[in-house]
């Protein structure tokens, strides 16, 4: 089976690529992604034994975001403003043709697990023009789904499936230095879990119960600083981890997500620990999830 990381890159004419890693399998742990190349910066984490590689799994114009994988084994991608399903050979097909994007560059998506949520509905994030998230049915129907009050940008989305925020659609605000999380029901009520979280950006995703004393957190990348951060359901921060990986504006650490693999970052009871698995090409900008199949 191969496990694939997402990665956007910046070619002429706005053409972006994506790659896959193979990965092998073992305990659930968190796989990061930096953005640009190692060149901008010196990696310290501590390399694995074998590196894994990257391979070419399908062409899109402008991707930026990746979820799933769906019953029948495909992913949903946003790429060019549109939703696209990503087939298990490769190929691409236009998904939810009244579906453009609401705004802004990056609105992020996250694949509904069920439940109240709505079976293979799209969530996306409505950066301008009514601030919020867009719900988009299994059958292309698009409608607003949620309405987010706090200032500044709305740029992280993620659901909780574990159950610490109560099975709850997260997304994160980033105002400056701190960041506000809010939990969406599946009527679209919302809540603020905190208004004080570190700064974020990018793919977020809530630890699964075999995370150590991280379990059930929201994990999230700081590409400033290159730190990973979890917040509770209480609305506690704390470190999860330094990655080691080169930081700064478009640089550091901005997707993320669990995988059953021994690679990236482990956490158990003792603490974390990072390990380098893989250079990608020198034009990837990696940002919004890294999906799996």
């Amino acid at each position: 089976m191969r496990n694939s990381i997402h990665a956007r890159s910046r070619l002429a004419a706005g053409f972006r690529r994506r790659w896959a890693i193979p990965l092998g399998a073992a305990a659930a742990v968190l796989t990061i992604a930096g953005c640009g190349a190692a060149s901008t910066g010196k990696i310290v984490a501590p390399s694995a034994t074998k590196r894994a590689n990257w391979l070419t799994v399908a062409k899109a114009h402008r991707p930026l975001d990746l979820v799933g994988p769906r019953a029948d084994g495909s992913l949903d991608l946003a790429a060019g403003g549109r939703l696209e399903r990503l087939k298990p050979n490769g190929q691409t097909q236009p998904f939810a043709p009244g579906y453009v994007s609401p705004g802004g560059e990056e609105p992020y998506i996250a694949l509904s697990p069920g439940g109240s949520f709505g079976n293979g509905t799209v969530y996306a994030l409505r950066l301008t023009s009514g601030r919020g998230v867009v719900a988009v049915s299994a059958g292309g129907r698009v409608r607003r789904f949620a309405t987010l009050k706090a200032p500044g940008l709305i740029d992280g989305i993620a659901f909780d499936q574990t159950g610490g925020f109560g099975h709850k659609l997260l997304v994160t605000i980033g105002n400056g230095a701190r960041t506000t999380v809010d939990a969406i029901d599946g009527s679209g009520a919302v809540t603020t879990i905190t208004r004080n979280a570190p700064r974020a950006e990018g793919g977020i995703a809530v630890a699964p119960s075999s995370f150590g004393n991280f379990a059930g957190d929201l994990i999230f990348p700081d590409e400033t600083s290159g730190k990973l951060f979890a917040v509770t359901p209480d609305g506690r921060s704390a470190l999860v981890a330094v990655s080691g990986l080169p930081h700064g504006g478009d640089i550091g650490v901005e997707s993320e997500g669990f995988v059953p693999t021994a690679d990236a970052v482990s956490c158990s009871a003792a603490g974390c620990h990072v390990r380098f698995v893989a250079t990608g090409p020198k034009v990837a900008h990696a940002e919004g999830h890294i999906a799996f199949r």
